[in-house]
């Protein structure tokens, strides 16, 4: 399974306005959902309300095409385009050892605790429940559950230079 780093999926990312805390093998970009929301005039009652709206998977695969728009002109990234996503049904958190206390994604245990939503991806499921345990910051722990969706986006042929 081929891979985007981090240095080549958040310049794209970043170019979408409605990237909130977006994640590819390991790039991530901070956008407080509050300022997509209100910018959208969508309202919502927390992270995991906004996250399931149709109106975000909407602008989240409006970003992913652009970014995909944008790898097709590369002959050697071309075949990296994105061709499915989904949003997780929590916020990374470092309470959950999801990333570091500087915010960077633990990449490694991110596959392993969702690994069942990156086979999903893979196996072309249209959706895919998931139930994760998570640390409160007073020390309890619960668990969260979602079926979260999963959407197609657009992807481009490669670009070839045409010789002069």
């Amino acid at each position: 399974m081929d891979r985007l780093g981090p240095r080549l999926l958040h310049p794209g990312a970043e170019a979408g306005p409605a990237i909130v805390g977006g994640f590819g093998a390991g790039g991530r970009t901070d956008e407080g959902e509050a300022a997509v929301a209100e910018r959208r005039g969508l309202p919502y009652a927390g992270y995991t309300d906004l996250a399931g709206k149709d109106e975000v998977y909407q602008l989240i695969a409006d970003c992913v095409e652009q970014v995909n728009a944008d790898l097709a002109t590369d002959p050697k990234l071309s075949a990296s385009q994105i061709s499915r996503f989904l949003i997780l049904h929590k916020e990374l958190d470092p309470d959950d050892d999801e990333l570091t206390r500087t915010r960077k994604v633990r990449r490694a245990f991110i596959a392993q605790k969702y690994g069942v939503l990156i086979d999903a991806l893979f196996e072309g499921k249209q959706s895919q429940y998931i139930e994760t345990e998570v640390k409160f910051e007073d020390g309890r722990s619960g668990k969260i559950s979602a079926d979260l969706k999963i959407r197609p986006v657009k992807t481009f042929p490669a670009i070839t230079a045409r010789a002069a």
